[in-house]
């Protein structure tokens, strides 16, 4: 981009919000992240060295408001230290991060357009993926109906993705990266003070994508991968206890494909499911325990050359804010996954906080490990144990920082095809700087 064009947009924008009252709010964000591997996803063996990568993510946004009008431009470069030749820095990085416009109508009602971040329900099945250093976000138009008088709440989002300036759709989409089509529908309903119910259903359209005779791909119309469920939630600030009940199925076509006799190839169905049961409780003003027991359903190992998948999808949750920090288990695998875990998490001061919590991991469905040997459903994985804390240094800067240890066991090695006693001991350490600066309010320089 030109700089003597931004610098002018920049400019023009300060005196608009100065002159016509208008809301203009320029931020930014800076995240260094330095992390300590040794062991992170998967055991290392004794021939193998741990690695130390910091990521940062360096985000510059604009917010606009005036009247039933809302814009906003995040500008981001993502990148691992060193990823760059310090001879050409700016080689690629820089990118949109987000870029929407939001217009409200009637006494409720608003649609939000352009690339915006989509998060729901504990980020389980849409998330801003914070964690990671890009983040994730969304092309689609989203609609929104917000009764604050019922408590009763819609979104409709819809979504159509190309990968280019095409002219008909014989084009084929990367399908292993995102849909084709979206759209979603979601309902939440207050209940009572701080109870809540919300549910939700999701149409995912791909591209079906084949083989001819003479191994050339060719688009064979489209498949639908459907997800619905609902959302249970006490959360009051007024009392001691809260939970949250969480139930999600999967149904439609499955990306994974099976031979019938005839040596067809076809789509398999989806039959998978997901639930969580949380359960939290305020001991002390400052100190707060939870228990809870998530379920991903998987496929028997007997099973996998059948037309049924049973094998839950994430979507586009988060993958580091559940079963454990050091993502052990981050994709579910056709074995399943069953963890429970519990923790506790205390306010030492008005600034600091602490967690620290134990998952304790199991199969759902039997499966082969790599010794081709049976395991069977609830066959142990090993556990885990995370400690984080969290420091908020002054009003625009907060340091976390974490270790976890993961306790192996013989199955761990096994489906992780890591040898047991070459083995290292495993541990993960991060150390997070979050610096996120308000450089510009047009509030301040408005006439009174």
């Amino acid at each position: 981009m030109n700089k003597k064009f931004l610098l002018a947009l920049c400019t023009s924008l300060l005196m608009a919000g100065a002159l016509n009252a208008q809301d203009i709010v320029i931020d930014a964000e800076f995240r260094p992240r330095f992390e300590a591997r040794n062991g992170y996803q998967s055991p290392l063996t004794n021939d193998q060295m741990a690695s130390f990568p910091t990521f940062q993510r360096t985000r510059l946004g604009v917010g606009f408001q005036n009247g039933n009008l809302k814009t906003r431009i995040t500008l981001q470069d993502a990148r691992v230290w060193g990823e760059s030749n310090i001879d050409a820095p700016n080689t690629g990085k820089i990118g949109l991060y987000e870029a929407w416009a939001e217009l409200s109508f009637c006494e409720h009602s608003s649609i939000t357009v352009g690339r915006q971040p989509i998060k729901y329900d504990q980020n389980r099945l849409f998330s801003v993926s914070s964690w990671t250093t890009q983040g994730k976000t969304h092309d689609l138009a989203l609609y929104k109906y917000n009764n604050k008088d019922i408590t009763f709440k819609v979104d409709l989002g819809l979504a159509y993705n190309n990968p280019s300036n095409i002219k008909n759709e014989e084009i084929i989409y990367d399908v292993d990266k995102l849909y084709k089509s979206l759209a979603f529908l979601r309902l939440e309903k207050g209940l009572a003070k701080g109870l809540s119910l919300s549910a939700i259903i999701i149409d995912e359209a791909f591209q079906d994508v084949k083989t001819d005779d003479s191994n050339n791909e060719y688009i064979d119309g489209k498949y639908r991968r459907y997800t619905s469920g609902a959302n249970l939630v006490l959360s009051d600030k007024e009392k001691a206890l809260g939970f949250i009940l969480t139930g999600y199925y999967q149904f439609g076509k499955s990306k994974k494909t099976y031979t019938d006799s005839d040596g067809n190839v076809s789509r398999k169905e989806n039959g998978a499911f997901f639930g969580t049961a949380r359960l939290n409780y305020r001991v002390l003003d400052w100190l707060n325990a939870y228990i809870a027991y998530d379920i991903y359903s998987g496929t028997d190992y007997q099973m996998l050359n059948g037309d049924k998948n049973t094998t839950w999808s994430k979507l586009y949750g988060s993958n580091h804010s559940f079963n454990g920090s050091m993502e052990y288990w981050r994709d579910i695998k056709d074995y399943g996954l069953q963890d429970i875990y519990g923790g506790l998490t205390a306010s030492v001061c008005e600034n600091v906080s602490i967690d620290a919590s134990y998952h304790y991991f199991m199969t759902q469905q039997a499966t082969l490990n790599n010794e081709a040997q049976v395991m069977e459903a609830g066959s142990k994985l090993g556990s885990e144990l995370d400690l984080s804390l969290s420091w908020k240094i002054m009003k625009y800067a907060k340091l976390d920082c974490g270790w976890s240890t993961y306790f192996t066991n013989h199955n761990t090695f096994a489906i992780k095809n890591v040898t047991e006693a070459d083995a290292r001991f495993t541990q993960w350490a991060f150390v997070s700087l979050t610096i996120n600066p308000e450089l510009f309010n047009s509030k301040n320089f408005q006439r009174k």
